[in-house]
């Protein structure tokens, strides 16, 4: 009987994940060059990492909803979750699978008047 290991399920999930920053990273670059201005490519690489990781944490996984997490991280900031309570609130909020948590999040921002929130929003997480 063929038997995967824990070991090559993380390789595999490693090995999406860095496929999946580099993908998002070279689209932030050709569809936002205004926002990922002079960053170098192992920069925005590391960023969109770090980007991926909170979304991972927040349980936010489906790769249109991480795609506008990082979207709204871009505007708002990494350090949204931490500066902003109600960006808190919502990615903490357990009821919320996350194109809820992402819904919440546009709405909250457009009720906020975050500027550049509507340059951001994905047609997808309406």
């Amino acid at each position: 009987m063929f038997r995967i290991r824990r070991e090559q399920l993380d390789w595999f999930g490693e090995k999406t994940k860095r496929e999946f920053v580099a993908k998002i990273s070279a689209w932030l670059r050709d569809a936002y060059p205004e926002c990922v201005g002079d960053l170098s490519s192992s920069a925005l690489e590391k960023w969109v990492g770090a980007c991926v990781e909170k979304a991972e944490h927040y349980r936010v996984v489906m790769e249109p909803d991480v795609a506008q997490l990082i979207l709204l991280f871009m505007i708002l900031g990494i350090e949204a979750d931490a500066d902003l309570p109600w960006v808190k609130e919502t990615l903490e909020n357990r009821d919320l699978e996350g194109i809820g948590k992402v819904r919440r999040l546009i709405a909250s921002a457009r009720q906020n008047q975050i500027q550049g929130i509507e340059s951001i929003v994905l047609e997808s997480s309406l």
